[in-house]
């Protein structure tokens, strides 16, 4: 964010610039019940119960959020509208994106979990 001002005698104003994109959050409904070393994984994935709830929002400081999309698994993204209750068992890959009011946009790394 870039703030300008201009001060001239009966005359002033303020500008701002927005180029900063959203900020993602993401959390489970349960709490994660383990950790699961993957072969070829560097770290331990958490582990959580079937049916479970995922929320992903995002915050904007000058202009708020316009949408929030994700992808699990490297499906098209999908704009995030609710809660996403998580079934199926398995390793799951979550990507998140979220854009302003201005078009700044942000993605996510990749998010890795299991579910059991």
């Amino acid at each position: 964010m870039r703030v300008y001002r201009s001060c001239r005698p009966g005359r002033s104003f303020l500008v701002v610039v927005d180029n900063t994109p959203p900020e993602i959050f993401f959390h489970f409904g349960l709490e994660k019940i383990g950790v699961q070393k993957l072969e070829g994984k560097k770290e331990d994935l958490s582990v959580y119960p079937t049916g479970t709830f995922l929320y992903l929002p995002a915050t904007d400081q000058i202009v708020g959020t316009k949408g929030i999309y994700y992808s699990l698994n490297n499906q098209p993204e999908t704009p995030y509208e609710r809660p996403i209750k998580l079934l199926g068992k398995g390793v799951y890959e979550l990507k998140i994106k979220a854009v302003d009011y201005l078009g700044n946009q942000i993605y996510s790394q990749p998010i890795e979990f299991v579910l059991q």
